[in-house]
């Protein structure tokens, strides 16, 4: 899920990357506000020289991910508000606020590369979606703070002094307590492993969760149990394969082969309507009673409307934000002037 400036996926045909690959692009890479940037100079300098004063939007060194996601949406509305501030402004020179005024290409740039994030995102499937929101809470959990485009030494200045300051002891606390609480909910999904093993009941994940009383995603975070629970699941597969069948196997192959007649009941009816759709228009075409609509020039229709409809609904987005972003600097004056008004 990493993106380029154009919004295109980075990495979508591989599939794996060697440990070396890995250790190559750490090093040729430095953490910027909203993504990572390669551009050497900058990387050398550790984030802190960008020569293109990090206009990350057009640099094609720059790519981000989905843990951005929110830094990006923040980053738009600042932009916009920030346009409609100046915009106001009646004590700014032309080309101050010419040049301090962000640009439409960098507004839409971000509106675009936020827009194929979230569409990204929409075509997981509900087991992808949850390991990309567990993988962007632990990075968002770890990541550390880049430089701002508008001061790229202060960073530096402030991790040296964040090394300097003694842990909160009530950080510690909470960080033995959730270590504890971890422990406490391994022994749970032990427990009743070893209880469901014994009494032969059916091994799944769904099953041993809700007996542990954890949730799903934390049996897919800890690997070491999940793969216990896969492989005393096939265990008593191979070694009872002669025994009598359980009770419960035997109600999970009747549900399942009621779900599965639920299904084939369900395609058949989809066959014959579609089967008597085809016989109607080849009834029709043979009688000769009239000529059959332009059902292709309908179907272009649709599609031309469709696209019209996304379209509009995109810029009908676009004017919300913008907006927003006007009554937000409305407020900002408003305020600034009563704070200045003179009292009699």
């Amino acid at each position: 899920m990493q993106f380029d400036r154009h919004g295109n996926r980075v990495w979508r045909d591989a599939k794996t990357l060697l440990d070396s690959e890995h250790a190559r692009r750490a090093v040729g890479e430095v953490a910027v506000p909203f993504g990572m940037c390669a551009e050497p100079s900058n990387v050398k300098a550790g984030g802190g020289a960008c020569p293109y004063r990090f206009r990350c939007a057009g640099c094609d060194h720059f790519r981000t991910d989905v843990s951005y996601l929110p830094d990006l949406k923040a980053y738009l509305d600042d932009l916009l508000r920030t346009r409609e501030r100046l915009r106001a402004a009646t004590d700014i020179d032309a080309w101050a606020r010419a040049e301090a005024t962000p640009s439409n290409q960098e507004i839409t740039r971000i509106r675009r590369l936020i827009n194929r994030i979230t569409a990204g995102l929409d075509d997981l499937t509900d087991d992808e979606r949850a390991h990309v929101d567990i993988a962007v809470a632990t990075m968002r959990r770890h990541a550390r703070h880049a430089p701002h485009p508008a001061s790229p030494a202060r960073p530096t200045t402030r991790s040296r002094l964040m090394t300097t300051i003694a842990p909160n002891p009530r950080t510690a606390a909470m960080t033995e307590g959730r270590r504890a609480d971890t422990t406490r909910r391994r022994q749970r999904v032990i427990k009743a492993l070893n209880d469901a093993t014994a009494r032969g009941d059916d091994l799944n994940v769904t099953a041993i969760a809700r007996t542990a009383r954890v949730d799903r995603t934390f049996l897919y975070r800890h690997r070491d149990l999940l793969g216990q629970i896969h492989a005393m699941a096939a265990q008593p597969a191979a070694a009872t394969a002669t025994s009598a069948p359980s009770r419960a196997s035997l109600q999970a192959d009747l549900l399942a082969a009621q779900q599965r007649a639920v299904r084939l009941h369900t395609r058949v009816r989809q066959l014959e309507q579609r089967l008597s759709q085809l016989l109607g228009e080849q009834t029709w075409r043979e009688s000769g009673l009239g000529a059959p609509d332009d059902v292709d020039g309908l179907k272009q229709h649709i599609v031309h409307l469709e696209q019209q409809a996304v379209d509009l609904h995109i810029q009908l987005d676009e004017r919300d934000q913008d907006l927003a972003a006007t009554r937000a600097a409305n407020r900002e004056l408003m305020t600034q002037l009563n704070a200045t008004k003179p009292t009699r």
